[in-house]
């Protein structure tokens, strides 16, 4: 297995071949790990970024096709979950700004912290 693509092995992986995905997470775990460093200068933030996309892998594994290298995939994946964290983050962010102390007692926590 180990002369295997990247996008073969995830296409292994998609059909049920768990050994795959270790190879995988193997493989590209310190560079994405790095890349999310890089990007937010935070290593709490780029472990939970880390992590949140391995599970977006996982859960899109089955829908998973070879249209570009595997890496690419995978750092496009990386790429637009950084940027919606930081989205939402700065809203959230932002509305705290925004509002006084006594304006935010009107509004509730949820939407605050969306």
């Amino acid at each position: 297995m180990a002369d295997l693509t990247d996008e073969e092995l995830m296409l292994a992986y998609r059909d049920g071949d768990a050994h795959a995905f270790e190879q995988l997470y193997l493989k590209h775990k310190g560079g994405l790990y790095r890349y999310f460093l890089r990007k937010c200068g935070n290593a709490s933030i780029a472990e939970e970024l880390f992590q949140d996309v391995w599970m977006k892998l996982i859960n899109a594994r089955e829908r998973y096709e070879v249209k570009a290298k595997f890496a690419t995939w995978l750092y496009q994946l990386a790429h637009n979950h950084f940027i919606d964290h930081y989205r939402k983050h700065s809203i959230s962010a932002s509305m705290n700004q925004n509002f006084q102390d006594d304006e935010l007692e009107n509004i509730p926590a949820a939407a605050i912290n969306q």
